[in-house]
Order: structure tokens, then C-alpha cells, then sequence
């Protein structure tokens, strides 16, 4: 040991310097990824990148031990399956809406052709008229003051 370090050291104190200088390297390299996650700031970041890059890092940093390896893999492949079971049900969800909204859309246009019609019907009187309009709407001929806010309902124009 003395000749290629210049110091006289045992093979115990060389692994624990070695051992040392590597827990020293890997803090400087969590201190640099740390710099460089604040330097990204709010910036958002998909999980299939980080999933990636962490597969590598564990690649890089202990090839030999695959049995970890290979469960923060599954780990992360079970994390993208739920990903993908939320984007789902996300999707259904939209469909549900947009099924929803085009029902709603087809009964408006009838309530509307409805009330347009009974509102250009010049035989009957603007009392008539107000009270089919609250009739299809609200299911009933009279709204309690209570529901107009004390005031006199409007008939439809």
C-alpha cells in the first residue's frame, strides 16, 4: 500500500476510505440532483420520464443487485397500469357527459320549439301562456311567490 498511495495503511483502513469517499460522492450527487430539481421549479414533469430515469439510475448505481432492480420496475409498472385504469375511467366519464349534455340538448329543443309555440299562439292569453310555461316546466300551474322571490312570475317571450 505504501507505494501507490505514499502512506502506510492497512487493506481495512483503505476499504473504509473507499467505502467513505463513495457515501461523500453519493451525497454530493443527491445535493446536485436536488439543485437541479429546484432549478426546474414548478415546471411539471411526466411520470414516464421519471420512471425512466430512475430505471436508469438504478441501473447505473447497483447493477449487481437485480432483485431490487426488478421490483422498483414492477413498482413503477404497476404505478403506469393505474395510470392508465384512471385515464380510463376519466374517459368514460367524458363520454358519460357528453352522452348526457346531447340528451339535454335534444329535450331543450324541444322545450324551446314548446314554449315558442305557445307563446306565439295569439288565441290564448298571456295568463294561458305563463301558466302552460309553468306547467311543462315545474310540473304544476302556479309557483308559490316563495320560488319568484315574492314577485309576480314573468310569462315567457
Amino acid at each position: 500500500m505504501k507505494g501507490e498511495f505514499g502512506l502506510e495503511a492497512s487493506k481495512a483502513s483503505v476499504g473504509r476510505f473507499y467505502r467513505h469517499r463513495a457515501k461523500v460522492r453519493q451525497g454530493m450527487e443527491l445535493l446536485e440532483a436536488q439543485v437541479a430539481s429546484d432549478n426546474l421549479g414548478v415546471m411539471p414533469a411526466r411520470t414516464e420520464d421519471l420512471r425512466e430515469t430512475t430505471v436508469k439510475l438504478l441501473a447505473m448505481e447497483k447493477p449487481e443487485e437485480q432483485d431490487e432492480l426488478l421490483q422498483v420496475m414492477r413498482l413503477l409498472l404497476a404505478s403506469e397500469e393505474n395510470e392508465i385504469r384512471l385515464r380510463r375511467v376519466r374517459l368514460g366519464e367524458r363520454e358519460h357527459d357528453f352522452a348526457a349534455n346531447t340528451a339535454c340538448a335534444q329535450e331543450l329543443r324541444k322545450v324551446r320549439s314548446y314554449l315558442r309555440t305557445v307563446a306565439e299562439n295569439e288565441s290564448l292569453t298571456e295568463e294561458e301562456k305563463h301558466g302552460r310555461a309553468l306547467k311543462l316546466l315545474f310540473g304544476r300551474g302556479n309557483v308559490p311567490a316563495e320560488e319568484t322571490n315574492g314577485e309576480p312570475a314573468e310569462s315567457p317571450k
